[in-house]
């Protein structure tokens, strides 16, 4: 008799946990392997290419992953023209980055989302820090915590433009972006951690750069594949030399290749 209880306060203690599990999966649902798809694997071309870009206030990041090789292209800051390259690894819930440049070795991690990358900066090693407004010298980091990459936010139409330039023997250089999706512009100089960004407008041969600070304008006159400055009609700042000359990267020519030709020479 007392077995036979026993046996029924069993089975009914099964029976309340099963529903209750039950209840909680329809009211309170969990993340599974087959609720979300990959990100990465559903935003990768023909080619076997994913893109994700996150725009900020005041910058841009993008992330190029190539599933074929596991390899990728990590650009931290539209105004930090450097990227970092490497390979990297994943998981259903995480992707993580290893880029090794110039004899170092830095780590990034991105949790998945369902609609893009989640950056996460206490699973990584610190991002550059920029000084984005002329009126204040205090310092952010250019890519925040939980920062969503997201596939639509790529930009693949910026123009560059890089001036040459070289001071008592040093080597310097201008580097000038346009964005025509958004008539963005960003200018930095190889010796000067700051830069000037804004918006830009063409017209009738020439180019003219806004910077946000509301005061400083650049105008260029355009020549073939080359930027002129118009140093009366500039602003005398010392982001750009009175005499640049500014060419237009070729289509496909990156913007490392360009510089480690110039450094060589």
């Amino acid at each position: 008799m007392k077995s036979s209880v026993k046996r029924t306060i069993c089975i009914a203690a099964v029976v309340v946990v099963a529903v209750c599990a039950a209840l909680a999966a329809h009211f309170f649902p969990g993340r599974s392997a087959g609720d979300i798809p990959d990100i990465v694997k559903a935003s990768a071309d023909e080619n076997g290419m994913a893109y994700f870009g996150f725009k900020s206030d005041n910058d841009y990041a993008g992330l190029a992953l190539n599933r074929k090789d596991k390899t990728f292209n990590f650009l931290q800051s539209y105004r930090f023209f450097v990227a970092l390259s490497g390979s990297y690894e994943e998981n259903d819930d995480y992707l993580m980055l290893t880029a090794k440049n110039a004899g170092t070795e830095n780590k990034f991690t991105f949790k998945k989302q369902k609609d893009g990358l989640e950056f996460l900066p206490q699973k990584s090693d610190p991002v550059p820090e920029l000084q984005y407004s002329n009126s204040s010298d205090k310092a952010e980091k250019c890519i925040k915590n939980k920062a969503l990459f997201t596939p639509s936010a790529v930009r693949t139409d910026a123009i560059t433009y890089l001036g040459r330039n070289e001071q008592n023997g040093i080597k310097l250089y201008v580097e000038l972006s346009l964005s025509p999706a958004d008539g963005k512009y960003f200018m930095h100089r190889s010796d000067m951690s700051d830069c000037s960004a804004g918006t830009y407008e063409e017209k009738d041969s020439r180019l003219v750069l806004c910077d946000d600070n509301g005061r400083d304008e650049y105008c260029f006159d355009i020549s073939g594949d080359e930027l002129v400055l118009d140093s009366e009609k500039s602003a005398k700042t010392a982001y750009i030399h009175s005499d640049a000359v500014l060419k237009k990267l070729g289509e496909g020519q990156k913007l490392s290749d360009a510089l480690e030709s110039y450094f060589a020479s």
